[in-house]
C-alpha cells in the first residue's frame, strides 16, 4: 500500500483454498432414492475490507481495511431422501442440511464515549451454522380432481459479530482496533403450509394456508423477539370457448411481532 504521503506498507498474507465437491446417491428403485450432497466454497475479503487505508468520510462512522484477513470458508452438507407412488400418485421427500463457516467475515464496532463508531471486518472466532430441515407430502384424495399437500420446514442458525459501547477515546486506535465483545444472535423458525386444489373440466379451484414462527435472541441486548406470517390464498382457473381463460386470485397476509409493522 502506497499513501499519499509517500510511504510504502508492505503486507504479505499467503493462503491455500481447497474447496471440495462431492455427490453419493443410492436409488432403491425408479423413483426412490437417498442422496447425500457436499459443497465447500470460500468467500475472499473485499480489497476495500482488507486495504489498511482509513474511510473517514462521516466524522461519526470511520472505518478501515484489516489487512490480516483470511477468506472465509464454508462447507454445505445436505442429506435427501425422495419416493413417488406409482400407484396412489402420492410423493413424499424429506431433507437435511447443515452450512457451517470457518473464518468468517463479520464486523467489528466499537463505540467511544461521544457515540462515534469504528469499523472493521474481522474473522470470527466462533464458527457460525445453520441446521435445516424440510418434510414434504402431496396425494391425490379423489383421483385426478381433488389434490393434497402439505410441508413443514424448520431451522436453527447462530451468527456471530463483536461490539462495545462507551469505549475510552484513548483506547481506541483504529490501526489496531480492540476486538468488541462476542454478539451472538441466535434463531430459530418453524413453517408449515398446506394447500388443495380441485380440478374440474370446467373449473380449478385451489387455496393455500401458510404459518411461519420465528424467535431470535441476541446476548448483548439480551432481548428476544418473537415474529408471526400467516398467509391465506386461493384462486380460481375457468376455461372459456375459443381458448380464453379467466383466472383470478386473492391473497391475504398478515404479520406480528415485527417493529417496522
Amino acid at each position: 500500500t502506497i499513501y499519499g504521503d509517500g510511504s510504502v506498507r508492505n503486507v504479505t498474507n499467503e493462503v491455500i483454498n481447497f474447496a471440495p465437491t462431492s455427490r453419493i446417491q443410492y436409488n432403491f428403485g425408479k423413483r426412490e432414492f437417498l442422496r447425500f450432497d457436499y459443497r465447500g466454497s470460500t468467500q475472499q475479503p473485499s480489497v476495500s475490507q482488507m486495504q489498511p487505508v482509513k474511510n473517514n468520510s462521516n466524522p461519526m462512522n470511520e472505518t478501515v481495511g484489516n489487512p490480516a484477513l483470511n477468506p472465509a470458508f464454508n462447507s454445505n452438507f445436505r442429506l435427501m431422501y425422495s419416493v413417488f407412488n406409482e400407484k396412489t400418485f402420492s410423493s413424499f421427500s424429506t431433507m437435511m442440511g447443515a452450512n457451517m463457516t470457518k473464518d468468517a467475515l463479520v464486523s467489528n464496532s466499537i463505540y467511544d464515549l461521544t457515540g462515534k463508531q469504528y469499523n472493521q471486518t474481522v474473522n470470527a472466532s466462533a464458527t457460525p451454522v445453520n441446521y435445516n430441515g424440510n418434510v414434504m407430502f402431496n396425494t391425490p384424495l379423489i383421483q385426478k380432481r381433488l389434490h393434497f399437500n402439505t410441508s413443514t420446514s424448520g431451522g436453527y442458525s447462530l451468527r456471530y459479530g463483536y461490539s462495545s459501547k462507551g469505549v475510552d477515546r484513548e483506547l481506541v486506535n483504529v490501526d489496531d482496533l480492540i476486538l468488541g465483545d462476542l454478539s451472538k444472535t441466535r434463531n430459530y423458525n418453524v413453517t408449515e403450509q398446506m394447500s388443495l386444489t380441485f380440478t374440474h373440466d370446467v373449473i380449478e379451484l385451489g387455496a393455500m394456508g401458510r404459518l411461519r414462527y420465528a424467535n431470535t435472541l441476541n446476548n448483548l441486548r439480551n432481548s428476544e423477539t418473537e415474529t408471526y406470517d400467516w398467509t391465506v390464498r386461493g384462486n380460481i382457473v375457468a376455461p372459456l370457448p375459443y381458448n380464453f381463460t379467466i383466472i383470478s386470485d386473492i391473497n391475504y397476509s398478515n404479520r406480528l411481532g415485527y417493529s417496522s409493522f
